[in-house]
């Protein structure tokens, strides 16, 4: 068994106790250092009681408090010692933090909801605008066809009316060169005393005496003239009911048959390619069945029989190169709209889709059509991965 020795410090520690032993002055700047370095708690004060410290919480106003409050500002409330309360409201406000947290991943989330949403519809007004540009200068371009179609109208007449005057002109003219020729001449002879050639001349003269005398009494016809006559002229009214902005309700997409719904897919030149625009997917089969049942029809348009006519639409298609527009009209089946389209440019088309009198969501659309098939295919209908 281990004995313990102890030893008393009195008795060795000369001149009394442990306590009366000099200070080190080393181990004392250590401990300094030791407790300059220990984190201290600064304990608030109270703005309205000079060197009241705020040890009380005053659950009535929820604000920290120290003594003198309680007296005064605070007589009659409800309140704790912070350090009590602390302990029984730590675990509330953890969960409150928790709470918070998550609110706010969720307000961040609605955030980006909303510049998503923003973004959207900065592209939408985008893309409106452009229908805009595109519809008022499709009216610029049909006036500007009326207009030069009315100044041909004009002209045909009035190239008619100038021939029958320079007809008219070429007789007075050459009637008049005669007759100044034969008096020129008849005066010559007069003055020469030549008696058989202001005989011989007297003749003539008088036949273009006579000409002269008929082409003189005949009038021009009076002048032809022209006006333009406005049997529809625009005014505002007309103008403000051309088109109007309304909110978008229905959410067709252009799709390619076989492909993605809402995509346009790259496709090759000289290559028929099937469109279909629907709300929704519309199957292989519903593909098939529509163009089974579509009667023979022309390149880049469709002639659909009477018994599938339902709803209406229109499509336009813009080459990239000669910069044609490709426009016929379309009809629904089922809600649903198909058509084909042959591309004999390479490059970018711009496709336009009006159903029911208004631009598709998305309009205008950007198809590539790129390298080169020597003979004419069509795109096989194949059915959509998942």
């Amino acid at each position: 068994m281990l004995e313990h020795n102890y030893v008393d410090l009195s008795r060795q520690v000369p001149g009394g106790d442990i306590n009366s032993l000099p200070s080190n002055f080393l181990i004392n700047n250590l401990l300094s250092l030791h407790d300059d370095n220990e984190p201290r708690k600064t304990e608030a004060t109270c703005t309205k009681h000079d060197g009241e410290t705020l040890k009380l919480f005053c659950q009535t106003c929820e604000e920290p408090i120290c003594r003198d409050c309680t007296i005064f500002d605070h007589h009659g409330h409800r309140y704790s010692f912070i350090k009590d309360l602390f302990v029984a409201e730590k675990d509330k406000t953890l969960k409150l933090v928790q709470e918070s947290r998550a609110k706010i991943s969720a307000l961040e989330s609605t955030v980006e909801s909303v510049d998503v949403q923003e973004g959207k519809l900065e592209e939408n007004s985008r893309k409106v605008q452009q229908c805009i540009d595109s519809f008022i200068n499709a009216q610029i371009e049909i006036l500007k066809v009326r207009g030069e179609h009315l100044k041909n109208e004009l002209q045909k007449p009035l190239l008619n009316q100038e021939k029958i005057f320079q007809t008219h002109k070429d007789s007075l003219f050459l009637s008049l060169g005669c007759l100044k020729s034969s008096v020129e001449f008849i005066e010559e002879a007069l003055a020469g005393g030549n008696e058989v050639a202001v005989l011989t001349a007297k003749s003539q003269l008088s036949k273009q005496l006579n000409q002269a005398t008929a082409l003189a009494e005949v009038k021009p016809r009076d002048t032809i003239s022209y006006t333009l006559v406005l049997n529809a002229p625009l005014n505002n009214e007309t103008v403000n009911n051309l088109a109007h902005i309304s909110e978008h309700h229905e959410e067709y997409k252009l799709s390619m048959c076989g492909g993605n719904f809402g995509q346009l897919n790259e496709t090759y030149v000289n290559k028929v390619c099937f469109f279909v625009i629907a709300k929704e997917k519309v199957s292989i089969t519903d593909h098939r069945e529509f163009f089974s049942e579509t009667p023979k029809r022309s390149m880049n348009s469709l002639d659909f029989a009477p018994s599938i006519l339902k709803n209406c639409g229109q499509v336009r298609i813009m080459s990239p190169l000669s910069m044609n527009l490709h426009s016929f009209d379309i009809v629904a089946k089922k809600g649903r709209f198909f058509f084909s389209f042959f591309p004999e440019e390479i490059g970018t088309y711009t496709v336009e889709i009006i159903i029911n009198g208004r631009y598709i969501q998305g309009c205008p659309f950007a198809w590539t059509v790129k390298g080169f098939v020597t003979s004419r295919k069509y795109t096989k209908m194949e059915d959509e991965s998942d």
